[in-house]
């Protein structure tokens, strides 16, 4: 990936596997830095929809489509899964990654609470500012995550 931004910088002196070359285009943009493609191991995710062929609808989040390809294994959770390919319906088809790139899907409804997922659900500002008060110590971290999954697990169960 090409990169402007530090040339100069201690940051290229500290990479071995940084390089700065002549713009290869010769569009008058001088040096720029190449850094090596990331491999991550995992992406991890939550979309809006899936389809039983493992297919994952993310919309415009162009984003997602990157972490699925870039990563060894993308690990997705979904509000519903349906039946039918999304990549045969032609409104799912262009913001759909192919199943190919994805390596479980899991249905959990309200999955990305307390942030939104667009076209679902709003931000829950108040749950976001407890967690953060709660976060601010590990005591508080854990008594959070305890009384939170308590409530999921109950939920999912009923």
């Amino acid at each position: 990936m090409p990169l402007g931004g530090v040339i100069g910088s201690d940051l290229v002196k500290h990479r071995k596997d940084w390089q700065v070359i002549d713009d290869p285009l010769g569009k008058g943009n001088g040096r720029i830095l190449l850094l090596p493609a990331i491999k991550p191991d995992f992406a991890l995710f939550h979309a809006p929809l899936a389809d039983r062929e493992g297919n994952v609808w993310v919309g415009k989040r162009r984003e997602l489509f990157t972490m699925a390809h870039a990563s060894a294994h993308s690990l997705v959770t979904v509000e519903r899964i349906r039946d039918d390919s999304l990549l045969e319906d032609d409104l799912y088809a262009a913001g759909t990654v192919p199943s190919m790139y994805i390596t479980a899907i899991a249905q959990a409804k309200n999955g990305a609470w307390p942030l939104g997922l667009a076209g679902s659900y709003g931000r829950d500002n108040a749950a976001i500012a407890e967690y953060a008060r709660a976060a601010k110590t590990q005591t508080g971290f854990d008594a959070w995550m305890q009384s939170h999954l308590a409530a999921r697990i109950k939920c999912d169960a009923e």
